[in-house]
Formats: C-alpha cells, structure tokens, sequence
C-alpha cells in the first residue's frame, strides 16, 4: 500500500474517531459552570484535555466542510448548526478559544466577589467601566487580584472584620480621569493621602527608598461618610442629608489643592528635599474637566488610587550618555505596570483593566506559588543576617546608624541592587549642615532629615517585606526561594520622630 493511500485511511479513519467526552458537552454549559468554579481549578480543567484549546474559527471551517461533503454525498443539505461559540458573560470575544472564555467568566465571578466583600464601593460593574479610561492607564492590581485569582477572600488585617483596601494604579495623566470614574461611578470621595502606604511606619520619609509611585491617594464611600459625619454631630457643620455633605464635601474639593495637599507636600512628604517635584501640575489633585472632587480631611475608606511619576526625559537621557541637553525638558509617563515591575511578590502584579486579566507565571500563581523580585530578596536574605536586632527604644540618630551599619554589610554581598540612590545622597550630606542629633527639634529639620532619613526608611522598607512575606506565607502561599525568617526574630520598625 502506498504512503498516500496509507495517509487518506488515516484521515478517514481520524474523521470517524468519537469526539471526547469534553466535547459532548455544550460550551455554555462550560461557560456557567466556570462562573461558580474557583479559576486555579478552571485553569486545572483546561489543562486537562485539547478540547478547551481548539481553535474556533479552524473547528468551525472544518464543520462547514464536513456538512458540504456529506451534501454532495447525500444530496441533502443540512441545516445551519446554531454556532456555540457565543460571546460569554464575560464578555470576551466569541473567536477566543474556550479555555480563555472559561478562565475570564471564573475571573470576573471571583473578583465581583472579592470586591462586595471589600464595600469599597467599588462593584464588579464599576470595575468593568475601567474600559472607558484610556487604553493602559488604570487598572486593579495587588492582593485584590492576587485574591481573585486564588478564588479566595482575604480580610485587610489579622481581624477578621477589617476590610481589604483595593490598590488602583493609574499614570499622572490619567488620574484626573480615574478620580471621576471613581466619584461617579463607586460614588467615593477623597479623603486625602494615603502617606503609609510605601513606609507603613514613618510618614515623613516615604521617598527615601527610590520608587515609580509619586503619591497615593486616599478614596471613601460618599454615604458612609455621611453616616460618620452625622454621628460625630459634623463638627459644628449641621449637615442632615447625604445630598447636602455631598455638595459641602464638594466645596471643599474646589479647595484641597491650596488648602490640603500644597501644604501637605511641602511641609510633611519631603519632596523637595528628597528631588522629587512637587509642583508640577500634571499632579494637582483634581477631577476630569468639568466634573467635581468631594473631599472629607476627615473621612474613612478602603480605595488606594496609586499615581505614577512622570519620567524626565532629559535626565535619563544625562544618564545615558554623560551630556545635558539646553533643550526644553520632557517628561514621559511612567505605565501602572512599571510600577507594579517595583512589587515583591510576583503574585501581586495580576491586574484588570476593565477588558482583560493579566496574570503572570499562570503555571505557579494558580498552583498557590509565586517567585519573589530577585534583588529584594537578596537585599532582605542578606540584612536578615546583619541585622544584630535592638533591644529597647534607640535615639533617632542611633537607629540610622544601626541601619547604615547593616546597609554596608548588604552591599557587599548585594552590589547591584538598584535601592541604594537616595542612601548615597544621604551621605553626601556633609556633617557639618546637621544639626545636633541629641537635639530635641533636630529631627524637624529637613537636611537634618534627609541625613539620618534614608537608612532608617531603608530599614523600615525592608521590614515591609518581610512582614508581606510572612503575610502571604501564612495564607499558604509558598514564596520559591524565600528568606528564611527565624522564628522569634524581632524586627522592630525605625522612626525619625522622636
């Protein structure tokens, strides 16, 4: 017998072979049972046979030319099969193989899940009208996504009542844009900065660790608010609607940019001190052209909205090749995925935008596994093993130079890590500029600050990580190649205030 005739029994043969057991059920069968299925045991399933991976477009031109064959064969024609591959729920294209559209209706089901669960106000439906922004300049990334995807919800805190803060990451440019979006449709308001959110400890040195965030904002529930408000007797306000603090609230949004957050930026974040601007423009904090900001100092929430810097172009450019240019600085936007390049956990930078899930390492996010960024975890394995601990409480002065003693032993074995900027510029800072360490207002003083400043944030950063680290660990994530964290170890968080 001849290889060709050998070949057409083959495919003869394959045409006659039963579809798999996968096949006999209809897709949106599928497609309902994944919306109540965790997605790591929707990523499983899909694994488990090449039907979810066929390609719809080929399976359907192969059943057009099997109906056509059996017509001339017959002489009958065949109705036409109603397609199967309908647009799901989750609203993804009807072409995407089945895999896809079952992995994204068991992603959206458990973010709206993890999301009526943080009362953020922000819904699965307001989530989904991220589409509306601009292409690349928001999305919901974090232990929000990291949840979803796990098919799990998780508290904010060790108590079992604290609610989980949900971590929105847009660029400068588009923030104007996110602030309405979240005004008009979570119904928040702004409730100023959220100043612990890369220190956790010490407030006045948060840009002491070089990083793409230029601040982050702070966003409420309106009607909660409210209710706080009226309880506290709205502090001499006499407020007795939600629609009355509504347009209050908005008046006082007209005026945080000189009341609030000129101020705030001057006098307690340090940017000028530390090099990073605070008065451009493209960071006022204000609403889309047109729309209104409510802003309560003294309100409460659970939204994080996360602004990139603005790169100058200039200065890398200087970098680069040694000349400064006269022309007219740029500046280039930082994306929200740069900063999520800054996170620990490789976990944390699944993300949504509105229109698709981005989840990196499927294989080990899915298996309750995640890699950590390679020079933080070498930075917090090495200052683990120097760090002598303390033993009661340590003059501002002294814990930077604990930590500057620990920071010298790390670079040794850690050269390259990219941490190490605004350490350098801290000692730079002749001795001769800062006031008495032993003095009581010294710590008040900004150069006074910027000298003793980073070490101690470098200290309190790397705690951060380890406490993130125990963190996802006891949520039975395994970190591959974690530190080892001793039991007992005491890992106390530095300040500048005294």
């Amino acid at each position: 017998m001849s290889s060709a005739a050998g070949k057409r029994k083959t495919d003869d043969e394959s045409d006659s072979v039963p579809p798999s057991l996968f096949a006999t059920i209809p897709e949106v069968c599928w497609e309902a049972v994944s919306a109540f299925a965790s997605p790591p045991d929707v990523y499983q399933l899909c694994l488990s046979s090449a039907h979810f991976h066929t390609d719809p477009v080929r399976a359907n031109a192969k059943k057009a030319s099997n109906t056509n064959g059996s017509t001339e064969k017959t002489g009958r024609s065949k109705k036409k099969s109603r397609s199967s591959n309908k647009p799901s729920s989750a609203n993804v294209k009807s072409d995407a193989v089945l895999a896809t559209r079952l992995l994204r209706s068991s992603l959206l089901s458990s973010l709206g899940r993890v999301l009526e669960k943080s009362e953020s106000g922000i819904t699965l439906k307001t989530a989904l009208e991220m589409a509306n922004l601009p292409e690349g300049s928001a999305i919901i990334a974090g232990s929000t996504m990291a949840a979803a995807v796990l098919g799990e919800v998780w508290s904010g805190g060790k108590w079992s009542w604290s609610k989980a803060d949900v971590d929105i990451f847009c660029t400068a440019k588009a923030a104007p844009q996110v602030r309405s979006w979240l005004v008009q449709s979570a119904e928040s308001i702004f409730i100023g900065f959220k100043d612990g959110y890369i220190s956790m400890t010490d407030d006045q040195l948060l840009y002491t660790v070089d990083t793409n965030i230029h601040h982050v904002e702070h966003f409420g529930k309106l009607s909660e608010n409210f209710e706080k408000g009226r309880k506290g007797g709205w502090q001499g306000h006499g407020l007795e609607t939600l629609e009355e603090y509504a347009e209050v609230a908005s008046g006082w949004g007209k005026d945080c940019q000189e009341n609030y957050v000129s101020w705030k930026w001057q006098n307690t974040m340090r940017f000028d001190v530390l090099g990073i601007e605070s008065d451009n423009k493209a960071y006022d904090i204000k609403p889309n052209t047109g729309g209104s900001l409510p802003f309560d100092f003294n309100g409460d929430g659970s939204i994080d909205l996360v602004v990139a810097k603005m790169h100058d172009d200039n200065k890398e450019a200087t970098k680069k090749t040694g000349k400064s240019s006269k022309k007219k600085t740029k500046k280039s936007e930082v994306t929200p995925f740069e900063i999520l390049d800054d996170f620990d956990l490789t976990i944390c930078k699944a993300s949504f935008d509105g229109k698709t899930f981005r989840i990196p390492e499927p294989h080990l996010t899915f298996a309750r596994k995640t890699t950590m960024e390679p020079h933080r975890r070498a930075v917090v394995k090495s200052y683990l093993k120097h760090f002598p601990g303390t033993e009661g409480y340590l003059e501002p002065a002294k814990q930077s130079a604990v930590a500057s003693a620990v920071i010298k032993s790390v670079r040794k074995e850690v050269p390259d890590a990219p941490f190490f900027k605004l350490v350098d510029f801290a000692a730079r800072i002749p001795d001769h500029l800062v006031d008495d360490p032993d003095d009581f207002f010294a710590m008040s003083n900004p150069v006074h600050q910027a000298k003793y400043g980073p070490p101690i944030q470098f200290h309190n950063w790397t705690k951060k990580l380890v406490d993130r680290l125990i963190k996802y660990q006891g949520r039975g994530i395994e970190v591959v190649d974690a530190p080892t964290i001793d039991e007992g170890f005491r890992f106390p968080a530095f300040t500048i205030s005294l």
